[in-house]
């Protein structure tokens, strides 16, 4: 009974009644205070859940102005959907290839549910929205590649593909040009090496040179005269062995003591690396045809003419008869009378520390020689039968002197013993003579040393 009861009251709670006296018309709806769409508590009007549909929905309870409808209502059009798409009157499922931002994509079909699918220049909430991965200012950033993000065409992260730098070893790759070893096996980047057939690491050119153990050919980038076959290094090439240049190189045919003077070159280049302090640790001086040329033609004036100095009987010095021959160029020169190379290499270097032959033998400037060999052939001459020695050094100004031969404690004194390595090579029949002997007094005489 009481059930009836309260439902009866609430029955009679729905009806319009007529207050006391009053007519028992229904009340004007455009005079009440209830608006069609909201109470005045602010709730949705009663018509958008009461399970039928009214007023302007396009189902029951939703579209129109209520909430949107779910997927398979029917709708008008896009508004009445959740998924913001109205196909034959019906609002469809929310897809990533709609055409329309809905779900919880960042931006038109893209983002959110849809994955890293934006374009750059679209509304994104994270990185994890954009192609590039890099969202700012809730925008999608286009990949760079310093941004800290492997995206765009990189092989790794702001690495390799179209970044200027390349990826270092271990790193993600697909050919050898994203790799700074330019080496990629196996989609990884590898460390440089000296046998993996590409010119990398610190080499000077392909597998040599730099650390490797090989040295470089002739011919090939240098930075050292250690990257070098020939362990000559000039203005960053590696230039041919000296000896062989000298042995092969131009007029070596028409030269009978070509050999003899290629091997007094040995001594020289041995002698600049013994005495490295002295030399400055120069570098190997290179045969120089030209001033083969100069050295040859005075080795042969001495003879002729019957005499024996640098200036010629018509008064040339070493550079003024490079130049009556061509060559413009300022010239060292060392000359002797001798038997053999070696017994002439130790003469030359017999005499106190940066001074005279020995200076220019070991002087970093002189980069260049041509050695020039006669035998003698002039009855009368003081040195008929002899061999006639003449060194024409290139003297390179640009290049410094060793500070050994700049400081007067080190400079003008007394070399070791031996003098030179051509000492081991001297003749028994000279040594006997004494021409190879270290004599202490006889090297130091006549010099002004500041000891003497």
């Amino acid at each position: 009974m009481a059930k009836q009861i309260l439902f009866f009251v609430g029955a009679v709670g729905l009806l319009s009644c007529s207050p006391p006296g009053g007519s028992d018309t229904a009340p004007d709806a455009s005079n009440s205070d209830v608006s069609p769409a909201a109470n005045d508590a602010g709730l949705p009007d009663p018509s958008c859940t009461n399970n039928a549909q009214d007023g302007d929905e396009s189902d029951v309870d939703c579209g129109g102005e209520c909430t949107p409808c779910g997927p398979g209502d029917r709708c008008v059009d896009a508004a009445d959907c959740v998924s913001g798409v109205c196909q034959d009157q019906r609002c469809a499922e929310a897809l990533c290839d709609d055409g329309v931002r809905n779900q919880d994509e960042a931006d038109v079909d893209c983002g959110g549910l849809c994955g890293s699918t934006c374009a750059d220049s679209a509304r994104c909430s994270s990185g994890l929205d954009c192609q590039s991965l890099v969202c700012g200012e809730g925008l999608c950033r286009p990949a760079s590649c310093d941004d800290g993000v492997h995206n765009g065409q990189e092989t790794d992260l702001d690495c390799g593909g179209d970044c200027a730098q390349a990826c270092s070893a271990g790193l993600r790759c697909q050919e050898g040009s994203d790799c700074i070893s330019s080496s990629c096996q196996d989609q990884q980047c590898q460390e440089a090496s000296c046998d993996d057939g590409i010119h990398n690491g610190n080499e000077r050119a392909l597998d040599c040179g730099g650390s490797c153990e090989s040295a470089c050919p002739a011919g090939t980038p240098c930075e050292r005269n250690d990257d070098c076959v020939s362990n000559v290094c000039a203005q960053g090439q590696c230039e041919a062995d000296p000896i062989e240049a000298c042995l092969n190189g131009p007029h070596a045919d028409d030269d009978e003591h070509r050999a003899e003077a290629c091997l007094m070159l040995r001594y020289i280049n041995q002698d600049r690396a013994l005495f490295a302090d002295e030399s400055g640790h120069a570098v190997p001086a290179r045969w120089d045809p030209d001033m083969y040329l100069v050295a040859k033609a005075h080795s042969q004036d001495m003879c002729d003419r019957g005499f024996f100095a640098h200036v010629n009987p018509d008064g040339r010095n070493p550079s003024q008869r490079a130049e009556l021959m061509g060559f413009n160029v300022p010239v060292a020169e060392n000359i002797a009378v001798n038997r053999h190379a070696s017994s002439a290499s130790h003469a030359f270097m017999a005499e106190p520390t940066c001074t005279g032959h020995r200076g220019a033998i070991l002087d970093p400037r002189n980069t260049r020689v041509g050695i020039g060999l006669v035998q003698c052939n002039n009855p009368g001459f003081r040195w008929d039968g002899y061999i006639m020695y003449t060194q024409n050094f290139h003297l390179n100004f640009r290049i410094e002197q060793s500070a050994f031969c700049l400081d007067p404690q080190t400079a003008c004194e007394l070399p070791s013993n031996p003098v030179t390595t051509a000492t081991q090579d001297c003749p028994e029949q000279l040594r006997e003579w004494g021409w190879c002997d270290y004599d202490p007094s006889a090297i130091m005489t006549g010099w002004g040393c500041p000891d003497d």
